[in-house]
């Protein structure tokens, strides 16, 4: 039996490197498409059930809100569609009184930060914290804004990736607000 030579082994040692690094990186890549790129919020089916901290530092269960038609939105204060999304959810909110809960879900930022985003739009909504994005990485959300209709009975109506328009978010209330 031949040993190997300098040059071979010298070549081996980086290989086995790099494919180790390649099969990392393809773990790595498959576990993160099981969590995140999964369907795990689908239409006809129950809301993923969650409970996260308001901005007075209460944790607010998702089905605090059972019984009423809920508009989730996964937003962040940095992200220019979500601004300009967030007055058209305030108008909707104000025009719906009771019969539409808007929450809005804040995207990993700092409780500090959100509070005086909120305070100087005026959101008039409740507003949760998703400080580790496991919230987001449940109903599958990879941007923001993104938003959920939820019926009163807690089965996911619909997922409207993007920001709405007010004249969606008219027809989609109007739409499911007979929904039970």
């Amino acid at each position: 039996m031949t040993e190997p030579s300098a040059r071979t082994s010298a070549v081996r040692g980086p290989v086995r490197w790099v494919v180790l690094g390649v099969l990392a990186g393809l773990f790595a890549w498959a576990v993160w498409g099981l969590a995140v790129g999964s369907p795990h919020a689908q239409a006809g089916k129950p809301a993923p059930a969650f409970s996260l901290f308001n901005l007075q530092g209460r944790s607010v269960p998702l089905s605090s809100f059972r019984g009423h038609l809920v508009l989730l939105n996964f937003w962040a204060t940095w992200c220019q569609p979500c601004q300009q999304e967030i007055p058209h959810l305030i108008q909707l909110q104000k025009q719906a009184g009771s019969a539409l809960t808007v929450v809005g879900i804040d995207r990993m930022e700092p409780a500090n930060e959100v509070a005086t985003y909120v305070r100087k739009a005026g959101i008039n909504y409740p507003v949760l914290l998703d400080s580790t994005g496991h919230v987001s990485a449940m109903y599958g959300v990879s941007g923001q804004p993104e938003s959920f209709w939820i019926s009163p009975t807690g089965i996911l109506l619909l997922h409207v990736p993007g920001p709405m328009t007010p004249a969606d978010m008219q027809r989609f209330f109007s739409t499911f607000s007979g929904v039970t």
